[in-house]
């Protein structure tokens, strides 16, 4: 009796170790979450939910500081080349992150008898970006440039991209490719600007990338946000 008794004492002492275990390590994850999210508030600035982006499903922090322009600046684009296309500048230190986005969704049948306005030929995404980058910056680009790259994303998963960085007459230019045919969107993040301004934005650039969401990802942000749970910042009272 006293044998099973100590059994039984010894089994419930380490289910109740294992669950305040379990409890800790929830309420460290959470604690984490929260710091991270304190750091990305602080690098980058809330998406701007009255972009074209919103429709595209493509949801992206730009760097702090960076505000959504009222027209694409980087260059012309034909009607229909794309999704969406916005510009974010920084006046003051002439910093510019300029989005281009297709959403790779089924496109809705138009009503019989609508006249759609006419649009531009598509061919491939990677292939339209470079051609327009190179006539934004009189410079040669070539698709096989294009380098694997994991951005600095400060302990946690990072988004994976296809990189290059171009000199272009004064002017630093790093491009982003993320997506294939078969994701939900496929989208080219290109920075430019003097290369100390982009060089004094290395840290907030990393957050920025790392905020792209796509598809019911990107829905599902912009309509919740990154908010922590409750719980988990009642947790981190001590934190902060």
């Amino acid at each position: 009796m006293k044998r099973a008794l100590a059994i039984l004492v010894g089994a419930s002492l380490a289910f109740s170790v294992g669950c305040f275990q379990a409890y800790d390590m929830r309420v460290n994850d959470s604690v984490e979450r929260l710091r991270y999210l304190k750091s990305l508030t602080k690098n980058t600035e809330e998406p701007d939910k009255n972009s074209k982006l919103v429709a595209a499903k493509v949801y992206i922090r730009a760097p702090k500081g960076l505000t959504r322009a009222q027209t694409f600046t980087m260059a012309p684009i034909e009607p229909g080349k794309f999704d969406a296309a916005e510009s974010f500048i920084d006046t003051s230190t002439q910093a510019t992150l300029h989005v281009l986005a297709r959403s790779n969704a089924p496109a809705t049948p138009t009503k019989k008898g609508a006249n759609p306005a006419a649009s531009a030929a598509r061919g491939d995404f990677t292939a339209d970006v470079v051609d327009l980058i190179k006539g934004a910056y009189s410079t040669e680009l070539d698709a096989a440039q294009l380098k694997p790259v994991s951005p600095d994303a400060h302990g946690r998963k990072a988004v994976q991209y296809r990189s290059t960085t171009l000199d272009a007459g004064g002017k630093k230019v790093e491009v982003y490719f993320h997506g294939a045919k078969g994701d939900p969107a496929q989208v080219a993040l290109i920075f430019e600007g003097p290369p100390d301004a982009l060089k004094n934005l290395v840290n907030q650039i990393n957050y920025s990338l790392n905020s792209l969401a796509v598809g019911n990802a990107a829905a599902t942000r912009y309509n919740s946000g990154d908010d922590a749970s409750e719980e988990a910042s009642a947790a981190a009272q001590a934190v902060f």
